[in-house]
């Protein structure tokens, strides 16, 4: 399987994803009907949890744009930005002032 993917991706012949999607089908051919050990329930729990865990991660994704959106509407990055500005404008004396 590494010869494919990296030998694919070095000749040009798919991008990384296109190996990667092209190296599950390899170990899908190779575990169902090569090894036998791949059945059609590990096949359905597999699929199960890759699910899971994509709906995780796309969840992490919304909530920080989310989170983003709301920053940028409420201008907060600009209001901290200013607190820090309006203490002194010598960033020598402020990264002083913040150690201490």
């Amino acid at each position: 399987m590494p010869v494919i993917i990296v030998g694919g991706i070095l000749s040009g012949q798919f991008t990384p994803t296109e190996a990667a999607a092209i190296a599950c089908a390899y170990a899908f051919i190779v575990g169902f009907f090569i090894y036998k050990k791949l059945t059609v329930k590990d096949l359905i729990d597999s699929l199960k949890e890759g699910a899971i865990t994509s709906a995780a991660i796309l969840l992490i994704i919304a909530a920080a744009k989310l989170f983003g959106l709301m920053m940028s509407i409420e201008a907060l990055p600009q209001q901290i930005a200013e607190v820090f500005m309006s203490i002194t404008t010598n960033k020598y004396v402020f990264l002083s002032w913040w150690r201490s």
